[in-house]
């Protein structure tokens, strides 16, 4: 997959209003779908996407300025566990919010991410107005 599908999104509203969001996902379709949900929100969104846990780690040590991450747990290069692991030990990223934005139902793993310090499990939904409602709870709450 081709780094342009993993990119930079902000929504024309007012720059005093975006949320921060760093979404690491490699489905570029799911990268597309989120962007696109996050324009469904009140306020605007910068949303930067990274398609797998060695670039979100590497892309955190330059800018950790995130209110949330979203992160997909089955990724190549380093596992979404092991990212949320390495995000949560780290002093300089460890109080950033993570949401697990995934398919995966293995109680063990979701249970896991829990105790690791993720804030949420956030299932990825089958329709795109599910993912705005979702996005909306999550965000705006």
């Amino acid at each position: 997959m081709g780094d342009e599908y993993f990119h930079s999104y902000k929504c024309l509203r007012p720059a005093m209003n975006l949320k921060r969001i760093l979404l690491v996902e490699d489905d570029a379709e799911d990268v597309f779908l989120f962007n696109q949900a996050l324009d469904c929100l009140p306020v605007g969104a910068f949303c930067k996407s990274v398609g797998n846990g060695q670039e979100a780690i590497e892309h955190l040590s330059l800018n950790a300025a995130y209110e949330v991450i979203f992160l997909d747990l089955n990724m190549p290069l380093m596992s979404g566990v092991e990212c949320l692991r390495l995000i949560k030990e780290h002093e300089k990223y460890f109080n950033i919010p993570v949401v697990v934005f995934t398919t995966t139902m293995n109680p063990h793993e979701l249970n896991h991410c829990m105790e690791l310090g993720a804030l949420a499990i956030f299932h990825k939904p089958n329709s795109f107005p599910e993912l705005c409602s979702g996005l909306h709870n999550i965000l705006m709450s």
